[in-house]
């Protein structure tokens, strides 16, 4: 048994085994074998095809404990259906954030065949069309086949004929979630021998007809007033005329799972037919480099409104974690991808959370919380209890900036949080509320999400923390996709396998090393190597000085670091040994890419995810200084190094997947949502909608995409064609009175007002307004100094632009200012007022710019370092 193996899966799961094993009122035994019973579990599709490794796999010892396997798929079950955020999307979102959803754009069964190519979402294999291919699929609604009017010209999916006739019957309030019986998740549940928050809790709806994404019974739908407007046609059309109408309710609320950003299409096995994938097509855990989520949650909006810029100009792949609770930082990043976590670097830091205990003090509620549980009939069940605790953890390095750092757990329970679990009991009420101006009042900045109340108050939150050790069980199984594997099921010019499926390795090692060579130079994959350890490694390896043990000085070198060796985990699996980064915090200046996402200030002290961040992060010394020159404090300025895992599969790179071809699903089609940001073309009405390569998920169609986004991101940035995401038509920007706006023309660069702390502005615009009209020009000017430490010709600019617009305000005659804006006329003032109170410095506002790292290798030794980390 490998000891290591077994202190590191302890140190994963003990948390999340302890959340479940701590309460009074006794300790529930299982009450029947029937987790045992994986292969009655195992028969439908969802399972038997999708879940591709642990009934299957062998790990070197035989294969993997049938308790083993159900926590894991138990986990999976989670990953995929488990979204109770219905109301936040279709309520919260939009009437706080202003953001209009219209979910029928992508869900009506009419665009199941352009789903994928329009929004980049995968078509679930669970779902029919009625009309067309629900009879060959066998799928019966009520003893027949359904018809597109069953459905409301949705989909329909596994476990609709409950959710359907609950609306026909109008009884949609008592609709019993498929969750509450889910065969799985219960015999999960037993396994555990522990109190667990009822089942119903987990929400898990059923398809809304694309992997990820639910849907729910709407309770306030109203078939005669949707008949009226015309069902979805006349809903979509007064989304876009009027914004949210709550007089009209459509029949279903949707959600999200995690699964809707993080499952795509197996790097190994993709799809014949993009559209009709089946469940051995997905993975749950890659990532989806071609979904255009951020647009697809705003497409009710109209193209003057602020949203749909920031949102339309989101490329497909990317997501903005902060874009809800809002910090005024554009920073859309890759999705993770989340492979081979036993292997990932932990880091010892001081870490102060909510722990599980057996009993504490309830008197101090500060420091000790007591929880009920109760069954489905509001019985109590049991108490739990939490203590405050400050300790020294290993804990991961999560989010791009090193954040979400007290522990796995915690982490995946942030996420569901993020995508609307609880937001009406524990979330919403801490975010910035944008048209609060009042700086002394609630909702003018963040206060920090409270983990305790939401554990109290919300069922949600308590039902997907007790079952954190099936969810992590599942992702620390994920494994990665080489290419190596993939070219197995690739023809070569011969008809046969480009790598052969066989257990010589010696032929199959030679095989792979001659396609390596024929497509990137003769020796390519050794020379790539030696450049790889001697000028990559010390920041995307875990080993040798980045590794946690105890090394001797001689051993820091990468010389003859074998970067593809195997480690023997303590169940017996082999695994690949290097997590291909070090996740150390790494200042934003040594890194020297888009610098706006290492400034996200959520987890700072005092900010919405302040629980979620340990102390160490917050202490960490300062790496920037802001606009006005002061030190950047509190954990923000720094990027950890990622991991090249399966580099192959994720391209294009970096910030807003900035770095590699423009992609789209279909160039010039009438439905394209993605818009262009290089130079010269975004701003053109006929070029902004065109792009370079469509979006391909084939094995050489994914190796071509990275191939390409390796050679930009090997070109020195001066010479790379520049990506600068612009305002393709005028938008206001509200001052924060009625009908006041600050107006930026078409050609502005979106970061210009994306990373523009309006709150902070207005606070100080105000103030210094009414010290002009009191105390006069020379104390005016002197505020704005007090603001730089007295550097005084960035006080004069600022002040300079800041008096244009006060005149500018004060020249229109009375009330007549409120109905006006400040016009283009004045841009550059405008200018001169968004660089200092921008939340970042992006520099020239170039999205593909940095990471200039061995830019001038010869062009050969660009290939061979292609050819190397194409293997990776």
């Amino acid at each position: 048994m490998n000891l290591k193996s077994i202190k590191w899966i302890a140190s994963m799961l003990a948390i999340s085994f302890a959340v479940t094993s701590c309460f009074t009122m006794g300790t529930r035994q299982p009450s029947s074998n029937q987790y045992n019973q994986i292969e009655t579990l195992l028969s439908d599709s969802f399972v038997k095809d999708g879940y591709d490794h642990a009934v299957n796999r062998d790990f070197g010892n035989g294969k993997i404990s049938n308790e083993q396997a159900l926590q894991e798929l138990a986990g999976r079950t989670l990953w995929f259906k488990s979204a109770p955020n219905e109301r936040h999307h279709t309520y919260i979102f939009p009437q706080k954030i202003g953001v209009g959803i219209d979910w029928a754009q992508a869900f009506l069964a009419k665009e199941r065949n352009l789903r994928f190519q329009t929004w980049g979402v995968i078509n679930d294999p669970d779902c029919c069309t009625p009309g067309m291919n629900c009879e060959q699929k066998g799928m019966k609604y009520n003893g027949r086949t359904p018809s597109i009017e069953d459905t409301y010209g949705w989909d329909y999916c596994a476990g609709d004929e409950a959710l359907l006739n609950s609306l026909r019957n109008g009884t949609a309030k008592d609709y019993r979630d498929p969750a509450c019986d889910d065969p799985v998740i219960k015999a999960a549940d037993e396994l555990s021998g522990q109190v667990r928050e009822n089942r119903c809790e987990l929400k898990f709806g059923t398809s809304a007809g694309a992997v990820g994404f639910r849907k729910y019974p709407n309770p306030r739908f109203n078939a005669k007033r949707w008949q009226k407007i015309g069902g979805y046609k006349g809903y979509s059309e007064t989304m876009i005329r009027e914004g949210m109408n709550n007089s009209i309710q459509p029949p279903f609320r949707v959600s999200t799972a995690c699964a809707s950003c993080h499952a795509a299409y197996d790097p190994l096995n993709p799809p014949a037919d993009l559209n009709n994938p089946t469940w051995a097509n997905i993975k749950g855990e890659t990532g989806n480099q071609y979904i255009n989520v951020s647009k697809l949650m705003a497409n009710a909006m109209k193209d003057t409104d602020i949203e749909t810029q920031l949102f339309t100009h989101t490329r497909p792949g990317t997501v903005d974690t902060s874009a809800v609770s809002h910090d005024f930082v554009n920073n859309p990043g890759t999705i993770n991808a989340i492979i081979n976590l036993p292997q990932r670097p932990l880091f010892k830091e001081i870490v102060s959370r909510w722990m599980p205990v057996s009993q504490c003090n309830t008197s101090d509620a500060s420091t000790c919380q007591k929880v009920a549980y109760r069954d489905e009939n509001k019985k109590l069940v049991a108490y739990k209890f939490w203590q405050w605790k400050k300790a020294e953890m290993e804990v991961p390095h999560i989010l791009k900036g090193g954040e979400d750092s007290v522990g796995y757990d915690l982490a995946l329970q942030r996420v569901f949080v993020n995508i609307g679990m609880c937001s009406e009991q524990c979330w919403q009420n801490h975010l910035t509320n944008l048209k609060e101006l009042d700086s002394t009042a609630r909702g003018f900045g963040q206060t920090p999400f409270d983990i305790g109340q939401c554990r109290a108050q919300c069922g949600a939150f308590r039902a997907n923390e007790d079952r954190t050790s099936d969810l992590i069980s599942y992702l620390v199984s994920r494994r990665p996709t080489d290419l190596k594997d993939a070219l197995k099921s690739v023809k070569g010019t011969t008809g046969e396998p480009v790598v052969p499926d066989s257990k010589n390795k010696a032929l199959v090692d030679s095989k792979f090393n001659q396609f390596l060579e024929q497509r990137y130079g003769a020796g390519s994959y050794e020379r790539g190597r030696k450049l790889f350890a001697s000028n990559c490694a010390q920041c995307h390896s875990s080993q040798n000085a980045n590794s946690r043990e105890n090394l001797s000085p001689n051993e820091n070198s990468f010389e003859n670091t074998n970067f593809m060796a195997l480690k023997t985990l303590g169940t017996g699996e082999i695994i690949r040994a290097d997590w291909l980064g070090n996740d150390k915090s790494t200042p934003v200046g040594e890194v020297g890419t888009y610098s706006c996402r290492a400034f996200h200030t959520n987890h700072k002290k005092g900010n919405v995810w302040d629980q979620f961040a340990s102390d160490s992060y917050k202490n960490l010394p300062s790496a920037a200084v802001d606009q006005f020159e002061n030190k950047i404090t509190g954990g923000p300025g720094y990027y950890r190094n990622i991991s090249l895992l399966n580099a192959w599969v994720h391209a294009p790179f970096m910030h807003n997947n900035a770095i590699g071809p423009e992609i789209c699903g279909k160039v010039d089609d009438s439905k394209q949502v993605v818009r262009t940001t290089i130079e010269s073309q975004q701003t053109d009405g006929i070029k902004k909608f065109k792009c370079e390569s469509n979006f391909n998920p084939s094995i050489l169609g994914r190796l071509e995409l990275f191939e390409k986004s390796m050679d930009e991101l090997l070109t020195p940035e001066n010479v790379r064609r520049k990506k600068i995401t612009r305002l393709d038509v005028p938008i206001k920007f509200p001052l924060g009175l009625k009908d006041m706006y600050l107006e930026f023309p078409a050609g502005t660069a979106l970061n210009t007002i994306a990373n523009f702390d309006l709150k902070l502005f207005i606070v100080d615009f105000t103030f210094a307004n009414s010290i002009l009209e009191t105390k006069g020009e020379q104390e005016f000017l002197n505020f704005w100094r007090s603001k730089f430490s007295d550097n005084n010709q960035k006080a004069q600019e600022l002040s300079g632009a800041v008096r244009l617009l006060i005149s500018d305000l004060n020249s229109l005659p009375g009330l007549v200012k409120l109905g006006k804006q400040v016009k283009a006329q004045n841009v550059e003032s405008l200018k001169v007022i968004a660089k200092y109170y921008k939340t970042c410095d992006a520099g020239t506002n170039v999205d593909n710019a940095g990471h200039n790292f061995k830019t001038d290798l010869s062009p050969e030794d660009k290939k061979a370092l292609m050819a190397f980390l194409s293997t990776l």
